[in-house]
């Protein structure tokens, strides 16, 4: 898995204990292999769909079960699950958790934590920022913004008040490659590099929820 791009969600059990949601998902029969790859509380395992989830099947000439790599990451009240597309976190979520108990995607403040690093830079800058556009009608409708330090760029900070932020991309602002992409939606993007990068993750949630973009106890369904 090391190595691997994975993506999925911010969740949160609808009773506010993960610790409950990560024996749950060990029950799981289509859930294998899980097992703790940091002493933190990320975990790797396996999933096994009875559908194809990544157009494996497309000529036929393959069978389920389709069975796909999660990264799983188990606080106390929040707890993130990943894997090679959000579909199968989604398809996971929904279709083992049953009688309304489905755990929900926590929205995350990405147009506030847009505009907070733009106006005061600190430990992180913005690598990627994703942002409807209202002003121009049909005639522009979204942006997309690539750079080591986005927010830098004063064409990018004059158009904020057009911008409806929705995802975003961080990094250091002491250098290095990009460290995790989020979607207001509850939407989380990574790459598994390692413990150093586990770690690195960790300290970027901390500051997320100590800032406030995430929420420590109120719940919110997924927007999409």
């Amino acid at each position: 898995m090391r190595g691997e791009p994975f993506t999925g969600l911010l969740l949160a059990p609808r009773d506010g204990d993960a610790r409950k949601a990560h024996a749950r998902i060990t029950e799981f029969s289509c859930v294998s292999k899980m097992r703790q790859v940091d002493p933190q509380g990320w975990h790797e395992a396996e999933y096994a769909s009875p559908i194809a989830l990544l157009g494996e099947d497309e000529f036929g000439d393959r069978r389920p079960p389709f069975v796909y790599p999660l990264l799983c990451r188990f606080g106390i009240s929040r707890f993130l699950l990943l894997s090679r597309a959000r579909n199968v976190v989604e398809q996971l979520v929904g279709s083992v958790w049953t009688g309304g108990s489905a755990p929900v995607a926590v929205k995350i403040g990405v147009d506030a934590l847009v505009r907070d690093l733009a106006q005061k830079p600190g430990r992180y800058v913005l690598s990627y920022v994703h942002a409807r556009v209202s002003a121009f009608g049909t005639s522009l409708e979204a942006a997309s913004f690539y750079g080591e330090d986005v927010a830098e760029a004063l064409f990018f900070r004059e158009g904020l008040g057009l911008f409806n932020c929705n995802s975003c991309g961080l990094r250091r602002a002491a250098g290095g490659p990009e460290i995790v992409r989020l979607s207001n939606a509850g939407g989380v993007s990574l790459r598994h590099l390692g413990t150093p990068r586990l770690r690195e993750i960790d300290e970027l949630f901390t500051y997320l929820r100590k800032e406030g973009y995430v929420p420590t106890t109120q719940v919110v369904e997924t927007d999409r």
